[in-house]
This record gives structure tokens, sequence and C-alpha cells, in this order.
């Protein structure tokens, strides 16, 4: 078993606030098109997102990566995710 992060890409006002955008996002967690959703436990990519309690609608999509150092400002995306949660 492995830690996924869960990510959802995309806009839509009816699960995400256009208040968050920022004006020169350094990267896309920052200007609110991609989200860490939730971090789960599982033997894939593939199963992470069928645990995942997110909802997705018309234009965005779930994805999960066990290397959150490979995608650029995931990290950062995590930290801010786990602030909130703890």
């Amino acid at each position: 078993m492995a830690t996924y992060y869960v990510i959802r890409d995309g806009f839509n006002a009816a699960n995400q606030s256009a208040m968050r955008a920022e004006q020169n996002p350094k990267n896309n967690y920052e200007r609110g098109y991609s989200k860490v959703v939730e971090i789960v436990d599982a033997e894939s990519a593939e199963q992470a997102v069928q645990e995942c309690s997110a909802t997705c609608y018309n234009g965005q999509k779930l994805w999960a990566t066990d290397k959150p150092g490979k995608h650029r400002g995931l990290t950062w995306a995590i930290r801010a995710y786990e602030r909130r949660m703890y």
C-alpha cells in the first residue's frame, strides 16, 4: 500500500470558490485550477480515485499520484491541505 494524493483538475462553481484565484499564479495549485481533495492509502492510483469522496462536475477530472515531487506545486498544495485538516 502507498499513500496517494488525489487531485481535482478543472473549475466548477459548484465545488470551488473563484475568490481563491490569484492573478499571477506560480502554478495551477495556487490559482485554484488544481486542488488536493483527499489523501488516501491504496494499492494503485485508480483505487485511490475510486475511494475518494470528492465531487467531480463537468469540466473536471480526478487523478492520483504517489510521487508529489514530480508535479510542480503539488508539495505546496499538500502542505496547505494538511494545514486545513488539522
